[in-house]
């Protein structure tokens, strides 16, 4: 078994360049940045909602309706059947439970899932998700020079050029 580590712990050693010995010295975490919040994150929660319209009308507030591909035909049929599941609930509740309240509330939940409707179809050119993905990048730059001045620190560089 200890065995089986060690050749794991040689072969993760060979496949990943950054174990080399020149690397070593670097005093740069490889963790990711930690962030508040950002623009993903209000793009993709639903925080402002209420917990009870939430839990009540998910199929409105799910991820997948601002993360898919829509065209406006299909933007069309999603609203189209929220109006047939609007009056399906018309038709099952109790006569005095449906009230003006429950209306708005509906009508509000309409304009929240046509909203997020436009946000799949995008403009034409690009969507909610294209859009999510070119905000996510990373740049590193190796310098695999010996003596390389990435081994110091920035402020160290700098009063260096004075």
């Amino acid at each position: 078994m200890e065995q089986d580590v060690e050749v794991q712990q040689e072969t993760q050693q060979v496949t990943n360049p950054f174990n080399k010995a020149e690397y070593n010295d670097i005093n740069l975490p490889d963790q990711p940045l930690a962030m508040g919040s950002n623009m993903i994150d209000g793009m993709l929660n639903n925080n402002e909602i209420p917990e009870e319209i939430k839990e009540r009308y998910w199929w409105v507030v799910h991820k997948d309706n601002v993360l898919g591909f829509l065209d406006t035909d299909r933007k069309a049929s999603k609203l189209l059947n929220f109006d047939i599941i609007k009056h399906d609930i018309m038709t099952t509740c109790r006569r005095k439970a449906y009230t003006f309240d429950t209306e708005v509330e509906l009508d509000i939940m309409r304009h929240v899932l046509e909203t997020k409707l436009d946000r799949a179809v995008g403009d034409g050119k690009i969507n909610e998700r294209q859009a999510l993905i070119s905000m996510l990048s990373e740049t590193r730059t190796v310098n695999e020079s010996p003596d390389s001045l990435l081994k110091e620190g920035f402020i160290r560089k700098l009063m260096k050029k004075r």
